[in-house]
């Protein structure tokens, strides 16, 4: 989406997508008086779904915090320690896929970087735990350890568990003090002979029973892996549908076990497609799951995103 120019000549875009924010939004809520951090988020939402738009709003932040009107008023930024809902003093819980085999595998990178990559900026030190499940549930490996500001974590799976391998991660954050989140969301990579792509991690908080997605069938198949992460104790059963041009929906139930995972590959799923064409693919569960898709590219490479992650 291409920038567009306000008043002031300066440039606005869309900040969170999920509510529909702008910069400009944001820099007209601040032109109020008595304006605060939490004033934005309670009239505006932004921030509280995908989060994905934080690391932009910390910057979009930091720079009218330094503008020539002075401060901004609110516990973000100074070193107030009255609660806020801006601030999260809770450990931050994300889950992901593991897949190692063949001339794939999956690794977990953290980086905790300021703004701009300005270790300066407001950001804390962390402790960090990582824990692996098999998909039957088991836990497998633990690790644990310190992420201090300026530092970079990576964890290859491949050097935990035994090839072939699948099944899921859940990596916890826990932050030593109040401040900006800055680059700290986990990115899970995935890598090939030659090539490598990344996505973030899901929330726990984010799991949920019903979302959909789109695919495109090419000569019957899809290329599509979902992967399934059953973060809770209790058993669960997920239901498949691919609605498209080859005619009536098809289902598909997959159970999973208490903390297990599956990897669900459409294409062995359902067979050979009646029709090329565009797919909706709809996964329902009883209780919340995990969700993130993966394509299957014909260089061999892996493309992957998490499914909608708003409630």
């Amino acid at each position: 989406m291409a920038d567009r120019q306000d008043a002031a000549g300066t440039a606005d875009h869309l900040l969170c997508y999920c509510h529909g924010v702008s910069s400009d939004d944001v820099r007209r809520h601040f032109a109020r008086p008595g304006a605060t951090y939490e004033s934005l988020i309670d009239e505006t939402r932004i921030a509280t779904k995908c989060t994905a738009c934080r690391l932009d709003l910390d910057l979009l932040l930091s720079e009218l915090h330094a503008g020539p009107a002075g401060p901004l008023p609110g516990p973000a930024i100074d070193d107030q320690d009255q609660p806020s809902r801006w601030s999260r003093p809770q450990d931050l819980s994300d889950a992901g896929f593991v897949h190692v085999g063949g001339e794939v595998t999956t690794l977990v990178r953290i980086a905790n970087r300021g703004l701009f990559f300005d270790d300066t900026s407001k950001v804390v030190p962390y402790d960090w735990t990582l824990r692996v499940f098999s998909d039957a549930g088991r836990v497998v490996a633990r690790r644990s350890g310190a992420l201090p500001v300026g530092t970079d974590l990576e964890v290859d799976f491949a050097e935990l568990v035994a090839a072939p391998f699948a099944g899921w991660f859940l990596v916890c954050l826990y932050p030593r003090g109040r401040g900006l989140l800055g680059t700290t969301r986990p990115q899970i990579v995935v890598r090939g002979a030659g090539w490598a792509s990344s996505v973030h991690t899901q929330f726990l908080s984010m799991a949920c029973r019903h979302k959909a997605a789109l695919l495109f069938s090419n000569a019957g198949r899809t290329g599509a892996i979902i992967s399934l992460i059953n973060a809770s104790r209790t058993a669960n059963t997920v239901t498949i549908t691919l609605s498209g041009p080859g005619g009536d929906p098809l289902t598909r139930a997959i159970d999973l076990p208490g903390y297990g995972a599956r990897l669900a590959d459409i294409d062995d799923l359902f067979g050979r497609l009646a029709a090329d064409g565009i797919y909706l693919v709809a996964v329902q569960s009883r209780d919340p799951v995990c969700k993130h898709l993966i394509l299957r590219n014909d260089d061999g490479s892996w493309s992957q995103n998490h499914f909608p992650n708003a409630k």
